[in-house]
């Protein structure tokens, strides 16, 4: 019976990522008022990400077990603490430039020429990034060692999926494209997905390995996550109403002409 519940409990971790995935997906798809993207290129871009989460965790997994490793080698706590932030900054960027570049070279070879807007940019940032996340929760999920580690993971991670790796994906796509209105530079979207992402792995690091209070993990987690997600919600709303009022400025200048 205990074998049968694990079992379920494994699917059911495995299940909830690729739901908050799609979740993700479709609420963006939904939102995107002024032209609806094709589904085609919007599915490529997803296992795009997906393909960028898996040469990301056969990186960062095995990275983290050897680090493992050599911190027994450690005696002293602030040299563990010390080795494993440094550990946690670089995998952040390493992550963050693989999603990046996979997104410049989507738009290389002619997603640029689906988008037409603020909007667009930061929409295929998102859905790129959602594959990585989805992938990465998936991942962790099934190294967890016991049902209340992955729970905790899980729902850690579910928050993840659409709060952390679609919004810093969607911030570089947002200035690949803000780069070509009006020539803003694009390396300002990796500074800026590199440094969210270095102060959630760093808050999570700690929090994870050194509370024994779970709660404090999950509060902290949790508003960490939230100041993320509004901005991603609120973030679109803006970027639409410039894309409208770019559209309209665009429509009477050829009529003038």
């Amino acid at each position: 019976m205990s074998d049968t519940i694990d079992y379920l409990l494994t699917i059911s971790f495995i299940i909830l990522p690729l739901l908050g995935g799609f979740f993700t997906v479709y609420m963006f798809y939904k939102r995107d008022v002024l032209e609806k993207e094709p589904k085609k290129l919007v599915l490529k871009t997803f296992l795009w990400g997906v393909a960028m989460g898996l040469v990301i965790i056969s990186i960062s997994i095995p990275t983290y077990f050897v680090a493992e490793r050599l911190i027994t080698k450690l005696s002293k706590d602030w040299a563990i603490i010390c080795f494993m932030l440094s550990l946690v900054i670089v995998i952040a960027i390493i992550e963050e430039l693989i999603k990046g570049f996979a997104l410049r070279y989507l738009c290389q070879k002619g997603l640029s020429r689906e988008i037409n807007g603020l909007f667009d940019g930061f929409f295929y940032g998102v859905i790129l990034g959602t594959g990585t996340g989805v992938i990465d929760s998936v991942a962790y999920s099934i190294l967890a060692t016991d049902w209340f580690e992955n729970l905790r993971i899980v729902v850690i991670k579910y928050v993840r999926v659409s709060g952390t790796h679609a919004l810093f994906t969607g911030l570089v796509g947002l200035f690949f494209v803000w780069k070509q209105l009006e020539g803003k530079k694009a390396v300002y979207g990796f500074l800026i997905a590199i440094e969210l992402h270095i102060v959630w792995s760093c808050v999570t690091y700690i929090l994870y390995y050194y509370l024994t209070m779970p709660w404090v993990l999950y509060l902290t987690n949790f508003s960490i996550a939230a100041i993320y997600l509004t901005g991603m919600f609120v973030l679109p709303f803006f970027l639409i109403k410039a894309d409208k009022t770019f559209t309209t400025i665009e429509v009477q200048t050829k009529k003038n002409q």
